[in-house]
């Protein structure tokens, strides 16, 4: 890499995966790669609510204090919801991400999973701009960075940052 490389200011996108273990029991091989929910989850209900959450918004509800971004504006290109077994995957990708986005997002559309909110309810808690809006932040043990995809140099400053 070259000698001015910084992995933040070069990617471009990038791709989480948060893993939720949705069965009544724990699992002890698990337990600290994924986050366990034993109250079962509507995954339909959950997909039709992250397609709210997909495109560019202003994710100030999904922001975490001390977050230092100058503003929240943030473009998720993807945002699904699958179930693997006795597993809930869900799979972001964006340009970039404000202060526990991901999490925030996750711990929401858990809400959603568990009748909790209504998957309608998505773009009320964007228009918001509040954290108290949405839901809880999932734990940090379900979150995985899949792939940073770099540029060629640094990028410049707009939703990105």
């Amino acid at each position: 890499a070259p000698s001015d490389f910084d992995p933040r200011s070069w990617a471009v996108s990038k791709w989480y995966q948060y893993r939720i273990l949705n069965r009544r029991e724990r699992c002890p091989f698990r337990a600290e790669w994924s986050w366990h929910i034993s109250l079962p989850l509507q995954v339909a209900e959950m997909q039709q609510a992250a397609k709210h959450l997909v495109g560019v918004h202003d994710f100030a509800s999904f922001q975490a204090s001390g977050c230092g971004a100058a503003h929240a504006t943030r473009l998720v290109t993807a945002l699904e919801v699958n179930a693997e077994g006795e597993e809930v995957v869900i799979d972001c990708r964006g340009t970039a991400f404000v202060r526990h986005q991901v999490r925030i997002m996750v711990g929401t559309l858990v809400e959603v999973g568990l009748g909790q909110r209504d998957a309608v309810s998505l773009p009320a808690t964007l228009e918001a701009c509040d954290r108290s809006a949405a839901g809880r932040t999932a734990p940090a043990l379900g979150l995985w960075l899949m792939e940073a995809f770099m540029g060629e140099g640094p990028r410049e400053h707009s939703i990105h940052d």
